[in-house]
C-alpha cells in the first residue's frame, strides 16, 4: 500500500531506517508496524504518483474525454 506522513508528523520507516518522505513510501500492506500507524492516524494511505506531469494527465485527459463527449451527445 502507499502511504505518507499526517500532517506536522515525520514517520519512521523501520527496514529503511529513515523517515517516510513527505510525498508518501510504497509500504507493505501486511506489516503490522504500517497497520498500526494506518490506525493510529500517524499515517493516511494515498496514490502513488509519479512526477507532476503524471498527477496532472489524467484529470485533464478525463476533462477533455468529457467535454467531447457531452458536446457530441448535445450536437
Amino acid at each position: 500500500m502507499f502511504v505518507k506522513p499526517a500532517d506536522g508528523l515525520k514517520v519512521r520507516d523501520p527496514i529503511k531506517k529513515d523517515h517516510l518522505p513527505p510525498e508518501g513510501r510504497e509500504v507493505d500492506e501486511g506489516d503490522i508496524y504500517w497497520a498500526r500507524r494506518l490506525r493510529d492516524g500517524d499515517v493516511v494511505k494515498a496514490n502513488a504518483v509519479r512526477g507532476a506531469q503524471a498527477a496532472a494527465a489524467p484529470p485533464a485527459a478525463a476533462a477533455v474525454a468529457g467535454q467531447t463527449s457531452e458536446g457530441s451527445a448535445k450536437a
